[in-house]
């Protein structure tokens, strides 16, 4: 998802954002993806982070509701983003 981001903020002709969680908001701007949704959404770029460099503090509750959150949200983004590039064509 975040190389996704990355990819249509620049193909939008914007500089790419300072962080995965901006990415999400950044979408959220140019109306690619529902602004509260991607408030919502970037938050699994904090988990990610978190998961990759500070594997050793992990909370696994939080893990496990963030993965609830991930099987919801995910399908939510790709159907979204799917919508916008058809309608660039």
């Amino acid at each position: 998802m975040i190389d996704v981001n990355y990819h249509l903020i620049t193909a939008a002709g914007y500089a790419p954002s300072s962080d995965y969680f901006a990415s999400f908001v950044r979408l959220g701007e140019l109306g690619v993806i529902d602004a509260a949704f991607a408030r919502g959404v970037a938050r699994a770029a904090g988990l990610r982070n978190r998961l990759v460099h500070e594997y050793e503090d992990i909370d696994p509750v939080r893990v496990f509701s963030a993965l609830g959150e991930a099987m919801r949200d995910i399908p939510t983004d790709v159907e979204a983003v799917h919508r916008h590039l058809r309608s660039q064509v």
